[in-house]
């Protein structure tokens, strides 16, 4: 049964054409601009501790990167940034034994409570690289302002 056209209605619907064709065309001018070489040459953060976002009553000794590929940590780098964009002192970054994916920095300054930035930039052993920021609260356990006063006779 035909409705005056070469394809069955109840296969093939105006409705469906159109949407079929409007997908195609966008997946075209999409797909150029993500190439897989692309994809391919770049290494990305795929976790943190302290994690993005993450609020702590304690403050972290070191930041630990690890990323979406083996990252050479020789051409690697981290900036540590405190309240008010102060650069907080670290060790420059160091591979670890147990993953080929990860870097980590120690925090050699003492950190006072605030908003930290951590930039970071990566070089993968392919060449690929990438960089990208996070932020973390740190919120220090507050001195104790009670006073022992002798008792009164």
């Amino acid at each position: 049964m035909t409705s005056g056209h070469m394809f069955p209605a109840r296969l093939f619907s105006r409705l469906t054409v159109i949407s079929f064709l409007g997908a195609l065309a966008a997946a075209l001018v999409v797909a150029p601009s993500v190439s897989p070489l692309a994809a391919a040459l770049h290494i990305g953060l795929a976790s943190s501790v302290p994690a993005k976002d993450a609020h702590l009553m304690t403050a972290p000794t070191e930041i630990r990167l690890t990323f979406t590929g083996k990252v050479d940590v020789a051409k690697a780098g981290l900036e540590l940034l405190g309240p008010g964009g102060t650069l907080v002192a670290t060790d420059p970054l160091r591979a670890v034994a147990e993953s080929n994916r990860v870097a980590v920095a120690k925090i050699t300054a003492k950190m006072t409570s605030g908003l930290y930035t951590v930039k970071w930039r990566a070089v993968a052993a392919d060449g690929a690289q990438g960089s990208g920021s996070f932020t973390f609260m740190y919120m220090a356990p507050k001195e104790s302002r009670e006073r022992t006063f002798a008792p009164v006779r």
